[in-house]
């Protein structure tokens, strides 16, 4: 653990950082043989569940270059634009349907910055307000189905990630309302989104939803599909890439075959990047459990309170506190397996946790040091991270409301699943 956080400190990429360490425990150990090494990333790769990690991340790439994210931004912007600052809730609102689609949450971020970043500028929005309100919307794309760690929670714990992904609606929609009350709060405060208002017409509004109608399409094909059985989350994924390719290709005809080359290389450098991730996150899980570190946690834990909220507090702000120096997927790996017992233990629902968990993943997506979607978003607009930092918090704050309130009202989370 201590050679994994110097590597961090030393900005050493997350997967080699810990797979370095992982390998030094072995040597150090000396009892383990390092053939276990490929072992144990076999088993992680080899994955039903993650079969969806390439196709998603695909659609992701079909959306962002087939003109599908600029057509869901003009609707979005006749529906709220009219309101004072209309474009602040423009860019939450093109979050939760980018969500619905990819979920990623850097090529949210992405998609969502290059759009309305220079379109906030010219409203008169500061830079570093509008580069972190990206980076909070992108970061909807971890919570809101289909969501990339839910696909990886459920391969870790065996819980129906269809049934993830459902339990995961109602969530996106409260952290959605808390980020447009907080950008309305900070627009206020700060003196921005005052002339920034479109004109609501009706005509405007059914001409841009006549444009983005297949792209509003493809999240109810999705998980419409799964609720209805039709096909499983794996396969979904399968569905959106084409469905989204079919957008961008053959109507919109934004993508060109000279561009099928790069499309197809950029989704498939991040899914390898989040799949070598998962490997060097699985020898190092694999070495916590047998070290028996989350026994140890658990008498620890338990040593200060058996009372579950108190429980919960503490595993979440381990999470929290951790989340700031990891991203999400090696996080998941490394300690769903440890904390989800504990959860357990006291009573809370697996699903419960692990949605809370997501929520805590998003936040770490912008909380600093780390914070991957403030630097996505950052450089998306030119601007220095601290920039936007300085404006990340009160949508931080909004997070963990957020997640209190989910922890308060479980039903929020587990209702839906229960209907289907």
């Amino acid at each position: 653990m201590l050679s994994l956080l110097v590597l961090l400190l030393l900005e050493v990429p997350v997967a080699v950082s810990i797979g370095i360490s992982s390998f030094t425990a072995l040597l150090i150990d000396g009892s383990i043989p390092l053939s276990i090494i490929p072992q144990r990333v076999l088993n992680a790769v080899n994955s039903f569940s993650l079969l969806a990690l390439p196709f998603f991340m695909l659609a992701g790439s079909f959306m962002e270059h087939g003109g599908l994210t600029k057509k869901m931004v003009n609707f979005a912007n006749a529906v709220v634009g009219w309101a004072t600052g209309g474009l602040s809730y423009v860019s939450v609102v093109a979050g939760m349907i980018m969500g619905g689609i990819s979920g990623s949450c850097s090529a949210d971020t992405a998609a969502l910055s290059s759009i309305m970043i220079p379109a906030m500028s010219e409203k008169g929005y500061k830079k570093g307000f509008s580069a972190a309100l990206q980076a909070a919307s992108g970061c909807l794309g971890l919570i809101i189905p289909p969501s990339i760690p839910m696909i990886i929670m459920g391969g870790i714990t065996g819980i129906s990630v269809a049934k993830l992904f459902v339990a995961g609606i109602i969530p996106g929609i409260v952290v959605s309302i808390a980020l447009m009350i907080t950008a309305r709060i900070v627009c206020i405060r700060q003196g921005m989104g005052v002339h920034d208002k479109t004109p609501f017409t009706l005509k405007n509004v059914w001409r841009t939803f006549k444009e983005a109608f297949l792209t509003l399409l493809a999240p109810l094909i999705i998980m419409g599909g799964i609720l209805g059985g039709v096909f499983t989350a794996t396969e979904a994924s399968v569905v959106a890439a084409v469905y989204t390719f079919i957008i961008g290709f053959f109507v919109y005809k934004e993508i060109k075959l000279k561009d099928l080359v790069k499309i197809l290389h950029e989704a498939g450098r991040k899914t390898g990047s989040v799949l070598i991730i998962v490997a060097s996150a699985s020898i190092f899980s694999w070495l916590l459990t047998i070290n028996n570190v989350h026994i140890t946690m658990t008498n620890w834990i338990f040593a200060i309170s058996d009372n579950p909220a108190v429980i919960m507090f503490l595993m979440m702000f381990i999470f929290f506190v951790l989340a700031m120096f990891i991203d999400e997927t090696p996080l998941i790996i490394m300690l769903l397996p440890i904390m989800l017992p504990i959860a357990e233990k006291v009573g809370i629902d697996p699903m419960l946790f692990c949605i809370l968990m997501v929520v805590n993943n998003a936040i770490g997506g912008i909380m600093p040091p780390v914070g991957t979607a403030v630097f996505v978003a950052s450089a998306s607009c030119g601007i220095k991270t601290s920039e936007t930092i300085k404006q990340i918090f009160p949508f931080v704050l909004a997070y963990i409301i957020c997640l209190i309130l989910l922890y308060v009202f479980p039903q929020l989370v587990l209702w839906l699943p229960s209907t289907t």
